[in-house]
């Protein structure tokens, strides 16, 4: 990403806004096309001139708690005791400092280290359960989300009095805000009722899954050539027809992408959603009703596993779902993921269709189905939740309550570096036989880290939680070449609500700007982190701005817009957010 501001217009001759100067735009780069450098000076070190130690004042505690469920034979074990648990973080032992048993959503025992900062729920009180429901329209066909759904309106009287439950739903585009954090049964059935007047997307997936698997049966076709009704071909003898075989076709990479980067905007807008309900009471739990998210697109489009190929620059493994559980963790949500197809299949033209043919689509589909199950697993286990499969979908709820209702709540204060670091979490029962579930990492989130995360769940979230409001405004684009426009940003810069810091010259304010895009197909830029710094001979008095300008490279493409502020010295984050039309 590149910055350079064009001049800017400070409040008054004694005061200026500056930022780096060696590159000229900035350049909002969507995750299609080639990165190219980040801004210099974005590190998070203190201001020139300004005493380090004014940045070391604030003393953050922060305590990372792990749901941990212990089973013996498929049934809960009750009564251990923290002596009983050996927690690792990165392979070392750490000292458990809070040490919560809920049973049935009561806190039967609790034990605070006597030096630890803060404290675990008192014994006898009710532990909250907090459901954030996720929806997701766009890879899911009317009847299946009807049904789970149904079966979720008709589970509502499991809340318990201490318990709440929010609502949101993702069409492809952006998540939407169904229902705020709520206990009232009544009034979250009818907001599920009305989620069911939504219109879903599944239907396009299936009709193109559909189109893929019968031009993939037509060149199975043209290629060997040997190919006659009612004949029978093995795995091996296939392949060996086949040239493509140790590869990727056009077609296949080409859908393989598409999947891939649908999946990940899916689990992008997940974790969007997670960020915007950070803060809950309680146990929090994520309900994902997921539509089908594979664990690998390019296994997902080539099922048989027998076949073996490069994959090119494609995400393996978990890599697409890696927003989503990293996010997961670092706020302490577990995820019940909830597979709304169950049972699935896909057909092709049964009258066209050779034996061997219609053998194959059979075990393409239940491959498929499969991949998409192990992404819903792989979401579940690196969180401490369960996956809920095949036919759970119109019970889903009573499971999840089942089992987040008693589970052992384990505290600990790692020793913060804010440096973006993953590490491992192993949670283990010196008892042999014993069955331990927990989340398997928690991310060492930096501050300028969380202020990103902050602006794209404003731009996926259509909101930025605790934000103030900031004024910003785009001029008229300028054509440029390669399908690209240039198009001036003007941000008014709120200097009475900043915080400064007294300097040999007058007053300095560190600011960081960033602008998030999303395009109407939903490709998304990587958010550039541009420092800022104000400086004034004298405080600012009154309703001063500071204009500051700038201009950003686009495709001509209509665009949504998050641009925030984040003072770095008190905290504060303005945020505004801005449509840009197709030119």
């Amino acid at each position: 990403m590149r910055f350079n501001p064009h001049p800017n217009t400070p409040t008054r001759p004694s005061s200026r806004v500056t930022a780096p100067t060696a590159l000229r735009t900035l350049i909002v780069t969507l995750l299609w096309l080639t990165a190219v450098v980040l801004p210099a000076g974005a590190d998070g070190s203190a201001p020139a001139g300004v005493d380090d130690s004014v940045f070391g004042e604030a003393v953050d505690v922060r305590v990372v708690n792990l749901e941990v469920v212990v089973e013996e034979r498929g049934e809960r074990v009750r009564g251990l005791t923290p002596d009983d648990f050996v927690l690792e973080i990165d392979g070392h032992v750490m000292p458990i400092e809070f040490f919560t048993e809920v049973a049935d959503g009561t806190a039967v025992q609790s034990i605070t280290a006597a030096d630890a900062a803060g404290a675990a729920p008192k014994s006898g009180e009710q532990v909250s359960t907090s459901y954030l429901v996720f929806i997701d329209e766009f890879f899911t066909e009317p009847a299946d989300r009807d049904r789970t759904v149904r079966g979720l309106v008709n589970e509502l009287s499991l809340l318990q009095p201490t318990d709440q439950m929010a609502v949101v739903a993702f069409d492809g585009q952006s998540v939407d805000l169904l229902a705020d954090w709520s206990n009232n049964s009544d009034a979250l059935a009818t907001t599920l009722q009305r989620a069911l007047e939504r219109p879903v997307h599944g239907l396009k997936w299936r009709l193109e899954e559909r189109t893929y698997e019968t031009n993939r049966i037509r060149r199975l076709r043209e290629e060997s050539r040997l190919y006659r009704p009612g004949q029978r071909i093995s795995t091996p003898l296939r392949d060996s027809l086949n040239p493509l075989a140790a590869g990727l076709s056009v077609e296949e990479r080409q859908f393989a992408s598409r999947i891939e980067d649908a999946t990940e905007h899916a689990a992008r807008s997940a974790a969007a959603a997670l960020r915007g309900f950070a803060q809950p009471e309680g146990r929090k739990v994520l309900i994902l009703l997921s539509g089908g998210w594979p664990n690998e697109a390019a296994r997902w489009v080539v099922p048989d596993l027998d076949r073996r190929f490069e994959r090119n620059g494609l995400l393996q493994g978990d890599r697409m779902l890696d927003p989503l559980t990293e996010t997961a963790n670092l706020l302490g949500y577990s995820i019940y993921a909830v597979d709304m197809p169950g049972i699935d299949a896909i057909t092709v033209d049964a009258g066209t269709a050779t034996v061997y043919e219609s053998d194959s689509v059979r075990e393409v589909s239940r491959q498929r189905e499969l991949e998409e199950e192990f992404g819903l697993i792989e979401l579940a286990e690196r969180t401490g939740g369960q996956a809920l499969l095949d036919g759970a979908r119109e019970t889903a709820f009573s499971r999840v309550v089942d089992d987040t209702r008693t589970y052992y709540w384990l505290g600990f204060s790692p020793t913060w570096q804010q440096n973006d670091s993953r590490h491992k979490v192993k949670v283990r029962v010196a008892r042999k036989g014993h069955k331990v579930r927990a989340r398997s990492s928690f991310l060492d989130l930096s501050e300028s880290s969380r202020i990103s995360m902050l602006t794209e769940s404003a731009l996926l979230f259509r909101d930025t939680p605790d934000a103030y409001p900031l004024t910003a405004s785009f001029g008229p684009s300028e054509r440029r070449r390669f399908g690209k426009r240039e198009v001036p940003l003007t941000v008014d810069i709120p200097v009475n609500e900043v915080t400064f810091l007294p300097t040999a010259e007058g007053f300095t304010s560190e600011l960081e700007l960033r602008v998030a895009v999303v395009d109407e197909h939903g490709n998304r830029a990587d958010i550039p982190v541009v420092p800022i710094t104000y400086e004034t001979e004298r405080l600012p008095e009154g309703q001063e701005v500071a204009t500051y300008e700038t201009r950003v490279l686009l495709r001509k493409k209509e665009h949504n817009v998050v641009v925030s502020l984040y003072d770095r010295l008190s905290g504060k984050l303005h945020s505004t957010r801005l449509t840009l039309a197709s030119l």
